[in-house]
């Protein structure tokens, strides 16, 4: 199966399946795409995304990009990407939007007239499975999970009905044909491991996703007060979502952007002459008050952080003097002149012809430039100077003739970015002529009505993140999370010798935390190459074999299990507990006795304590009762002080895993003893 390349970095990629069978004629792919759009967007009304909202386009009209998987080219269905930038509470609430859009069609098949099936991941990968890995089997990692996790009917289904076919873990993803064919099957058909993992997968992406939409639309809106140019209010009061282009522009501005807006209506003697004189359309330089007008502009969270995270020192083109900080319109003013100047960065972006000879998008250019950048086109050359304006004046001339020759190409990601980053865009561009138009004294500029200064949201929540913190660690581990914070404080605080870091010497370093036997046996399995089967047949109900059913606690059968296990017990009327537990304590014991004695074999510690072999035995021979079993217990522990005793003196009591050891244990180093004896040895040799 051919694997897409890494989805570009804060993008969520999505695609829309008709599920087979389920369609009442041929799909109209125009008309199918028209009315899953309006229904995410009627979906997502009243949300202010970061920069661009959900977007569809049929497969059939136009090449997905190459982060695409491959094998979809061979299914016609409808994809898109959304760049949320720093805001992950978009990528949230587009699953919460494409589920409940699968649901829908499930319900009632004339709202699409099929139904729908839908997948969604990121740069991380399938960030849905990443969010509820706790639930998922061992054998389903990255390389085996291509085309297994779909929403489907408003939930999630994690396909697995190629894992009981007695074939052992499956080694590969699946196709996305037989993918498709496993979707349009009964529900109450799937095999048992598909049905428990959608439900454990569902009731995971069920926690994350409680309150949408509500919390989207209202926990992550935020509401200010901005003093603005009339004619910056009224482009984006025809267009409110305008709000992220500006933001976004203000925030990327780069010292290019700073250069071009301190250069709005100034002059050189040379200009005067040729009455050339580079003018603004939101920052015109106004100094009346009536000018200027207060508006309550709707923006996302992020939006707001990334205005009030910069300090700006705003040209005077913008506004010719800020109130003082103990004035009320203070914070307006500081806001809506970084608005302002946003919405003239992102004008003069997109309005110009540029020297390329091509109208070349901003996003797409931007991206574009950012990989030039990291590939060290540019030599690092400061921005405005000479040989760099000739490395961008090449690189644009690259960039727009790719542009404009990929019509045939059919995939390319340049034509790709045109086609969906330019929606919003020339949206919005057409607000920003209209508003550039319109005549200062005209009735539409003087009807904006302002607003009282203090109409806006509270911002608290932006400080309250050390509180949040401090909440959080409290519900993760209470003590034992500030204990292991403090120990790590102290650690990166200690300054090391030349010999290196090493466990303080007062040892007793208590995590607070207990030690998860399946996870660590899990490694070390691996480690001495015993295979999963038989690390799972000698772990019977997930419980390392050296842990008896005593050691383990007295649970009860259904305490321990979240309820979407027991909602999976209910359906299948088994226990997850009723498994055997049938095997050879010491089969494992004995894999990692061979595996340390071939390593050590040939060694200085391979060659000490008794007949020659490893001193530490790490299987449970003792079998024995009474003193005997005592006796060999203790003698068990007194090789194995006799063990740490040596590789300490072995290291010449310098730093290694037995004086850490040591350290963790609190037993002090007997450095003075070590040396006492280093040095008669010396004496001797002589």
């Amino acid at each position: 199966m051919a694997m897409a390349s890494r989805c570009p970095d804060c993008t969520a990629a999505y695609e829309v399946f008709v599920i087979p069978g389920t369609e009442r004629d041929v799909p109209d792919w125009n008309a199918l795409c028209d009315r899953a759009l309006s229904f995410l967007r009627e979906l997502t009304l009243g949300y202010t995304w970061h920069l661009e909202g959900p977007k569809l386009r049929p497969s059939l009209c136009a090449a997905p990009p190459s982060f695409f998987p491959r094998d979809s080219m061979a299914v016609d269905h409808l994809f898109g990407t959304t760049w949320y930038g720093d805001s992950v509470e978009d990528a949230w609430l587009l699953v919460w939007a494409l589920r409940t859009m699968t649901g829908e069609s499930a319900r009632d098949a004339t709202v699409f007239g099929c139904e729908l099936a839908a997948r969604v991941w990121d740069d991380d990968g399938d960030f849905m499975l990443i969010e509820s890995a706790e639930h998922l089997p061992s054998w389903l990692q990255p390389d085996t999970s291509v085309n297994r996790m779909f929403l489907r009917a408003g939930r999630c289904a994690v396909l697995c009905d190629d894992a009981e076919k007695g074939a052992g873990a499956p080694k590969a993803g699946l196709e996305l044909g037989d993918a498709l064919s496993s979707l349009a099957r009964d529900p109450l058909e799937c095999s048992r491991g598909t049905k428990r993992y959608s439900i454990l997968v569902t009731s995971a992406i069920d926690r994350r996703l409680a309150g949408q939409p509500d919390r989207s639309l209202r926990g992550h809106q935020h509401t200010c007060v901005c003093l603005l140019p009339r004619r910056a209010a009224l482009a984006l009061s025809r267009r409110p979502q305008g709000i992220a282009q500006a933001v976004h522009a203000f925030f990327y501005r780069g010292p290019e952007g700073m250069k071009k807006l301190r250069s709005l209506n100034r002059t050189t003697k040379e200009e005067e002459k040729a009455e050339a004189i580079h003018k603004g359309v939101f920052c015109t330089g106004e100094k009346n008050a009536n000018d200027f007008v207060l508006r309550r502009l709707k923006m996302n969270r992020t939006h707001y952080a990334q205005l009030m995270q910069q300090e700006f020192d705003a040209p005077a083109c913008a506004m010719p003097a800020l109130p003082s900080r103990r004035s009320p319109l203070r914070l307006a003013a500081d806001l809506g002149t970084k608005v302002a100047c946003g919405l003239e960065l992102f004008y003069s972006q997109n309005s110009a012809v540029k020297e390329a000879g091509s109208d070349i998008d901003g996003v797409a250019w931007q991206n574009f430039r950012g990989r030039l950048e990291g590939y060290g086109y540019f030599e690092g050359e400061i921005e405005g100077s000479r040989r760099r304006r000739e490395l961008e004046r090449a690189a644009r001339a690259a960039f727009a003739k790719a542009r404009g020759g990929g019509g045939g190409g059919g995939g390319a990601d340049g034509d790709f970015d045109a086609a969906f980053h330019g929606e919003e865009r020339i949206a919005m561009m057409a607000e920003c002529l209209g508003a550039a138009r319109e005549p200062l004294g005209s009735e539409v500029l003087a009807s904006l009505e302002g607003c009282d200064v203090s109409s806006g949201d509270g911002d608290s929540w932006l400080y309250g993140g050390d509180d949040l913190l401090a909440r959080a660690a409290g519900s993760g581990g209470g003590a034992g999370t500030e204990q292991v914070l403090r120990h790590f404080g102290d650690f990166v605080s200690h300054v090391s010798g030349h010999e290196g870091a090493e466990v303080p010497r007062g040892g007793g370093l208590d995590f607070g935390a207990d030690l998860d036997p399946e996870a660590f046996f899990g490694e070390v399995a691996k480690a001495v190459g015993l295979s999963a089967e038989e690390f799972e047949r000698q772990c019977g109900n997930g419980v390392s074999a050296y842990f008896s059913s005593e050691d383990s606690g007295s649970e009860s059968d259904g305490e321990g299990l979240d309820r979407a296990e027991r909602e999976f017990e209910l359906v299948e009327g088994v226990d997850s507990d009723d498994d055997s537990d049938d095997d050879d304590d010491g089969a494992f014991a004995r894999a990692y006795d061979e595996a340390l004695e071939e390593e050590l074999a040939g060694t200085e510690a391979g060659r000490v304590g008794g007949g020659g072999g490893v001193v530490l035995d790490f299987a449970d021979r003792s079998g024995g009762s009474g003193a005997e079993g005592g006796d060999r217990a203790i003698d068990r522990e007194v090789e194995a002080i006799e063990s740490i005793l040596t590789s300490v003196k072995l290291q010449d009591g310098l730093p290694g895993p037995a004086t850490n050891l040591m350290g963790m244990l609190g037993v002090p180093v007997p450095r003075e003893e070590l040396a006492r004896q280093q040095q008669e040895g010396e004496d001797r040799n002589q």
